[in-house]
């Protein structure tokens, strides 16, 4: 009896031990769920406060106690993704790129994510990776757009035309109000059928096509490219910036020139993604080539800092980098007034009237000049790195990124310049100065 009073008292001790082992157990589950929520609760109001650091370290504890929480991996994607577009508006790509990465890994199915790798990646100046970024978006989505236009376009610039025009055919398919495609595409043909007549030549930071007849044509090549490699040194220390990539330039005779589709038949040489100039003036006017040739290199540069700036912008700054003297260009608008923010804005080779051509010329001069004056190149660098965040339409931009570094938008500082320069307020072609 001894042994069963023994036996009993064990068997509820034990039972008491299992029921509280098991309660143990039950209630860890129901702890760690209450923690999730929390987590979950506070992850979201950081995100909501755009407090994103905050809310990758509460999305990372989460994903520490479920892994596979599909709200917790959204999340943490959003976070990623928006930290890595604040760093890249801050002037911080490197930093900007990591965090594209993080966003990849949470969140590859999310096409915003291998497209932002892609734009910084591009900024940088590492094509390689941006190549890669588009394709991933691709294989997330065939009909993604923006990545079948910006393979096209990087196909074209490394002359890979069969690739360009594949990949551009297919983006004008998506999209196709949208005209950039087509542009391309008719591009890509020109320039396939010119440039296989065509010799090349390389040198650090250009791809030099030109027809060679003789030896006196690679002779003026190799000058040209001299030229063009210190003109390009000039202007990196100009712009403070390097754009990594092989500038393309071709070079035609004045014939052959006068038979491409110029943008405006005033047009002396452009820029469309190559420099295209007439090269044969080079033996009877050096100078006036080299002009040319350095004003369509900044082009060149701005493009591949700022895609969509302004012509204003553009034009002000070739100018002033080929060296065009300002007392010429500021007796024109003493005579004729200024023009207005929407004209400035507006694309230059669209309009035919080549008086109305000059004044804007000479207005986008005298503006870069005196926002020289005002903050130095200095200024002009600032002006371009915000000019590239964001994505409002370039009018937004500017006048925001303006009145952060000259305290006015453009409209402010045209009435600043006009004072300041004196420039009288006549009739003038194209509306009403400063509107």
């Amino acid at each position: 009896m001894g042994k069963g009073k023994i036996w009993g008292i064990s068997s509820v001790f034990l039972l008491e031990l299992l029921m509280a082992g098991t309660c143990l157990v039950s209630s860890q589950p129901r702890a760690q769920s209450s923690r999730l929520e929390r987590l979950e609760a506070k992850a979201h109001r950081a995100l909501k406060e755009q407090n994103y650091a905050l809310a990758k370290v509460l999305l990372a504890e989460g994903l520490r106690l479920a892994p596979q929480r599909k709200d917790f991996r959204e999340g943490m994607t959003e976070a990623c993704l928006q930290l890595g577009l604040r760093l890249h508006s801050q002037g911080r790509p490197r930093r900007a790129l990591d965090q594209f990465r993080q966003a990849t890994l949470w969140g590859g199915k999310d096409n915003r994510t291998w497209l932002g790798l892609a734009e910084v990646a591009r900024s940088m100046g590492d094509l390689r990776q941006a190549e890669s970024a588009w394709k991933s978006a691709l294989r997330v989505n065939p009909n993604e757009f923006d990545a079948l236009y910006a393979l096209g376009k990087l196909y074209y610039d490394r002359r890979s035309y069969d690739k360009a025009a594949l990949y551009l055919g297919r983006a004008r398919q998506v999209n196709p109000k949208d005209p950039r495609p087509k542009r391309y595409l008719e591009k890509t043909g020109t320039d396939r059928g010119i440039e296989k007549f065509f010799s090349q030549k390389y040198s650090s930071h250009f791809a030099f096509h030109y027809r060679e007849t003789n030896g006196a044509g690679d002779r003026r090549a190799k000058q040209i490219l001299n030229y063009l490699e210190q003109a390009h040194g000039e202007l990196v220390q100009f712009f403070g910036r390097d754009p990594r990539k092989t500038m393309v330039v071709m070079a035609y005779d004045t014939n052959e020139f006068a038979m491409l589709k110029h943008p405006a038949s005033w047009t002396v040489a452009y820029y469309d993604g190559k420099i295209r100039v007439p090269i044969d003036g080079w033996t009877r006017n050096k100078r006036e080539t080299s002009q040319v040739l350095k004003h369509e290199l900044t082009h060149a540069f701005l493009d591949s800092f700022v895609e969509d700036a302004s012509p204003w912008m553009h034009e002000g700054l070739a100018q002033v980098n080929e060296g065009r003297p300002l007392g010429p260009n500021l007796a024109i608008l003493q005579q004729t007034g200024i023009f207005g923010p929407k004209q400035l804005r507006s694309s230059f080779i669209q309009i035919q009237d080549e008086n109305m051509v000059k004044v804007l010329y000479a207005q986008s001069l005298v503006l870069v000049d005196f926002l020289i004056k005002k903050k130095g190149v200095a200024g002009i660098r600032t002006l371009i790195r915000y000019l590239g965040q964001g994505d409002e339409p370039i009018g937004q931009r500017e006048d925001r990124a303006l009145k952060k570094i000259y305290g006015k938008d453009l409209d402010g500082l045209l009435g600043q310049m006009r004072n300041h320069y004196r420039i009288p307020i006549p009739s003038k072609p194209g509306g009403k100065p400063g509107k």
